[in-house]
């Protein structure tokens, strides 16, 4: 036996509980089943709490997560664990907003309500849990507890990358790393580095998302929830590269192990829509709007920002007399979530396209064929042998002259 099984063995008849806790939170799943197996023969964890637990983060190892049979008091734990296995978001949002309106703030109850929070976001209402994470935020920084406010500031950058503000969801992961340092995540990192790099993307910072991504990440970080925001994440960055391809590859695996793992749910990630926007720049139209139509058919008729955006791709994608409509649907339903940036891509899809050329000067269209790629101002500098003011200069007047408000709306003109 090797000393840290050792460690680990003798860990778990001390400790319990907490040592399995420890070990999910730190990448190690392998010692996480053994310590699980001694809790349960040992008859520590007799309503299967504890397992459940694991379930959440790694439900192919441990088994995928399963609805309480017998209703009841639930904590935000509950909600979230029930809304993976049955993916019904109505009663999640319901009962994740009676947790977050009776749990005192306690030490004993970050596990609930970030639960709670983490509920109402996969349930695809990023709204509300930006109205329940911003008082919860508030609090919490008068007490001064580094682990809440670190907690409380990444959920927080999500909803706000969910909603539109991409320079708000930087700000607050931000935040989250300076009350929790990177290397104290565990496998957990990839969901505040997600928020990250997606929100970088969106603000056409290249350099800087490159240096996230070349950060290393806990192996065991790909088994998890975690993982998915990753995958997602990196396969917007790809799609705003020009690289299509490896961004159809990034979503379409996030796909298939939500599938494998049993917890296909759009508000986790919305993997459907990334993979149609990336089929749909390598041409395969059919693709994409059979994507969007599948999209379609699991969120339902409720106003959510995932419904909103497989409106718009199918609009994109299919019938072009049909387009006019599914926008309007598309921007009116993205309104109504609160995903203002999206809704504001859809009227802007709305608006006839003038060919950019037709509009720009040589100089002008080599600036915005390279920003559409995703190229920094700085790269774009370099590749046109001219300075970045000069850059700058050429996209405030391509923005002006298109009509547009940021460099991702470039390649509908281009």
């Amino acid at each position: 036996m090797g000393v840290v099984s050792a460690v680990v063995e003798t860990a778990v008849d001390k400790v319990g509980e907490e040592t399995v806790r420890d070990l999910v939170w730190a990448g190690r799943p392998d010692e996480a089943e053994k310590a699980l197996a001694r809790l349960a023969d040992g008859g520590r964890d007799p309503d299967g709490r504890v397992r459940d637990w694991a379930s959440v983060w790694y439900p192919e190892r441990i088994g995928p997560p399963v609805a309480r049979s017998e209703p009841g008091r639930a904590t935000g734990f509950d909600v979230l664990r029930d809304l993976l296995a049955t993916r019904a978001a109505g009663p999640a949002v319901r009962e994740a907003e009676a947790v977050l309106g009776s749990c005192p703030m306690s030490t004993d109850a970050l596990t609930s309500l970030g639960g709670a929070l983490a509920a109402l976001v996969y349930a695809d209402r990023a709204d509300l849990a930006a109205r329940w994470c911003r008082p919860l935020l508030e609090q919490t920084t008068a007490h001064c507890d580094p682990v809440w406010l670190g907690l409380f500031a990444a959920i927080r950058g999500e909803t706000a990358l969910r909603l539109g503000d991409a320079a708000e969801a930087a700000a607050c992961v931000r935040t989250a790393l300076l009350h929790i340092p990177w290397g104290d995540w565990g496998v957990a990192i990839g969901i505040p580095f997600a928020t990250m790099i997606a929100a970088k993307t969106t603000l056409g910072m290249t350099e800087d998302v490159i240096r996230y991504l070349a950060v290393p990440v806990p192996e065991a970080m790909w088994e998890t929830p975690a993982g998915l925001h990753y995958l997602a994440a990196r396969g917007q960055f790809h799609a705003a590269s020009g690289n299509a391809a490896d961004a159809r590859a990034d979503h379409l695996e996030c796909g298939r192990r939500m599938r494998r793992w049993g917890i296909d749910l759009p508000g986790l990630a919305a993997w459907r829509i990334g993979a149609g926007h990336a089929a749909l720049a390598l041409g395969e139209r059919a693709e994409a709007a059979s994507l969007a139509r599948e999209q379609l058919a699991l969120v339902g008729a409720a106003p959510t920002r995932t419904r909103g955006a497989a409106l718009r791709l199918l609009a994109l994608a299919g019938a072009p007399e049909q387009r006019q409509i599914l926008l309007e649907q598309a921007h009116d339903v993205l309104h109504e979530a609160g995903d203002l940036r999206e809704a504001e891509r859809a009227k802007a899809d709305l608006r006839p396209a003038e060919p950019a050329r037709t509009v720009l000067s040589e100089a002008e269209a080599k600036v915005a064929e390279l920003a559409a790629r995703g190229l920094s101002n700085r790269q774009i500098s370099t590749r046109l042998y001219i300075t970045v003011s000069t850059v700058e200069q050429h996209l405030t007047r391509i923005y002006r002259k298109l009509g547009v408000r940021r460099r991702s709306q470039l390649a509908a003109f281009l």
